[in-house]
């Protein structure tokens, strides 16, 4: 399977839940709200030229998705802890409240990008400074010490987003965060300190808090020595400068379209890129299933 991908943002965790040994992808049916923005960076001629080259996705193989396989893809990762730096990778581990669908056309041309409904299943604006989301029930943390699988819940959000919200890499979507208010163990109430009509865009992407438990951080090692969340995957094997392992995490609350368990894939092995020529040559090899070029690189 060879796949060129121009933006990691979300599209790795999304793309790991869909992809599977038989080519075949599943999409849970989204969220979509009405007022969505469309990517204002994306130029006319830019989705003009997309459109003619690529009119429509790829047909979707007719067979049922096959459960297996390793997923291997180029990465650039110094640290298994998103409270002290970011990356999309991470997004494999740790979940934010909701996600963008990735889709054919996600994200520099689809003009209405949908949010899929993760950890959050609903959201109402009580007034643009007021915001209450409803968590999904039942979902659970990696099932490894300290947390040992226990129940993700509203505690688990208001202490992430108390802990995480002024860090440099997530400020641009958290800092109108003034208060979270625990309403109930699956629901929350942010206070925000100037009124926001769109908040729910805050909690989207890979630019906001992750969800992580307090006894992880807390742990000697922190988040570092510690890495569990309620992610598709868990990190198995770590190596600054080499590469990452991370397995299937059995007990993840997500589900296919027709029902069945995500993600299909057993593992992804993430090589940590060295240069683009050497991306190239795993990919041309097939050492590598995806690898990222420019958008320039498309045209």
């Amino acid at each position: 399977m060879k796949t060129a991908l121009s933006s990691l943002t979300c599209s790795i965790a999304l793309l790991v839940l869909a992809w599977d040994p038989s080519g075949a992808a599943a999409q849970e049916k989204p969220a979509t709200p009405g007022d969505a923005p469309g990517f204002a960076y994306a130029a006319p001629a830019f989705i003009k030229e997309l459109d003619t080259r690529y009119p429509v996705q790829p047909p979707v193989p007719p067979s049922p998705p096959r459960y297996g396989g390793v997923l291997q893809f180029p990465a650039t990762v110094r640290a298994f802890d998103p409270t002290v730096g970011y990356r999309p990778e991470l997004a494999l581990v740790w979940d934010t409240l909701t996600e963008w669908e990735a889709t054919w056309y996600f994200p520099e041309v689809q003009r209405t990008p949908v949010i899929r409904k993760t950890l959050a299943t609903s959201w109402e604006m009580v007034n643009p400074s007021t915001w209450i989301f409803k968590l999904r029930q039942g979902v659970k943390f990696h099932n490894r010490p300290p947390v040992n699988g226990r129940e993700m819940t509203a505690e688990d959000v208001k202490y992430s987003y108390e802990l995480l919200k002024d860090k440099a890499q997530y400020s641009t979507r958290a800092a109108l965060v003034k208060a979270i208010q625990v309403v109930d163990k699956y629901t929350v109430k942010f206070e925000l300190s100037l009124p926001d009509p769109k908040f729910y865009l805050n909690v989207v992407d890979s630019l906001s808090p992750v969800i992580v438990p307090r006894e992880a951080v807390e742990a000697p090692g922190g988040l570092a020595e510690n890495p569990i969340g309620t992610g598709a995957f868990m990190l198995k094997e770590f190596a600054p400068g080499e590469g990452a392992l991370l397995v299937r995490n059995p007990d993840y609350y997500l589900k296919d379209k027709d029902g069945r368990q995500l993600p299909y894939v057993d593992a992804v092995r993430l090589l940590f890129a060295k240069d683009p020529a050497t991306d190239t040559a795993l990919f041309r090899t097939r050492q590598l299933d995806v690898m990222r070029v420019s958008t320039l690189d498309v045209l």
